[in-house]
């Protein structure tokens, strides 16, 4: 196993990052610097450790929510801001449907948080958008 270091999520909680070559995966451990919160969580199919960061961000970028997997994707605009935009499928469901807003970021990190809370309110009713069809 090998030490990669301290790795940041978008909601700035660190992890202490091992690539597990002879699994294909990362052990995050953390969030660091939290009393009594610290869990080791396992990310899957990293199959070399030039995807390592890539794959820690993503699996970040991905929440359960009341039997629905959303998942942020905003784009990088040629503005340099970033797109809020989010897909969301059912836990148990092939179907996706991805969401947009017109609203910008500056940072990446700002809209990944926001992506989120939109699909929470997409699920909960409470935006312009259903997930009646999925």
């Amino acid at each position: 196993m090998k030490e990669l270091g301290i790795y940041q999520t978008f909601d700035n909680r660190q992890f202490d990052v091992k690539f597990d070559s002879e699994n294909n995966c990362l052990i995050a451990t953390g969030p660091l610097g939290v009393s009594g919160t610290s869990q080791e969580i396992v990310i899957e199919h990293v199959y070399n450790e030039d995807d390592a960061e890539q794959a820690f961000k993503q699996f970040f970028k991905t929440k359960r929510y009341k039997g629905f997997v959303i998942t942020a994707a905003p784009d990088l605009l040629a503005s340099g801001e970033w797109s809020t935009k989010v897909v969301i499928r059912k836990q148990n469901g092939s179907v996706i449907k991805p969401f947009s807003t017109a609203n910008k970021w500056d940072y990446e990190s700002e809209a990944d948080r926001h992506c989120l809370n939109l699909g929470k309110q997409i699920v909960d009713g409470q935006a312009e958008f259903s997930v009646d069809d999925l």
